[in-house]
């Protein structure tokens, strides 16, 4: 599980190897979309805080996050719970990684340079590394399933705008 919770930093890694190694603008704005998104995620848990404290509603659930997380020692290889007092509503985790997702995708798509199977094996790897974030923010008790999903469509938002920022700039 630890790919999962090093996601964003390895994304963060991507963005500033294409600017070096790459196409430059497309490193770029990937890193300003990647910085964009930590922000936007700092300013929404904030107006989540505000708003929702710590009640439940309807098809959000609840904001804050679930009150012990999982965490695994890299040393010893043992899973240890730890109380967590930041607030969870939207998942940052989850919004990186579907905003990649999102951009990729997007990206291959219009890739005519790729044969179709290339494309479908590109869709499906990208969708499960969105999906395998995501569930493991749920499975380790850092996020409520609805925390991951609010944070899945806001970063499906940011990737779609990322794609076309991009197109304009290439």
């Amino acid at each position: 599980m630890r790919i999962p919770r090093e996601y964003p930093t390895l994304v963060f890694i991507i963005a500033i190897t294409i600017i070096f190694f790459g196409k430059r603008n497309e490193g770029i704005i990937l890193f300003l979309a990647f910085m964009v998104s930590e922000i936007s995620n700092k300013i929404f848990k904030t107006s989540c805080k505000m708003l929702m404290k710590d009640k439940s509603f309807p098809i959000l659930g609840k904001g804050t996050r679930p009150p012990v997380a999982l965490f695994q020692l890299p040393q010893d290889g043992k899973m240890y719970k730890t109380a967590i007092s930041s607030y969870g509503m939207p998942s940052g985790h989850s919004q990186i990684a579907v905003l990649f997702s999102t951009y990729i995708i997007l990206r291959t798509y219009n890739n005519a340079a790729l044969s179709l199977p290339n494309k479908l094996f590109i869709y499906g790897f990208m969708i499960f590394l969105a999906y395998y974030v995501m569930y493991s923010r749920v499975k380790e008790y850092w996020h409520t399933v609805q925390q991951t999903i609010v944070g899945g469509i806001i970063g499906a938002i940011l990737g779609y705008f990322t794609y076309i920022i991009y197109e304009k700039y290439k």
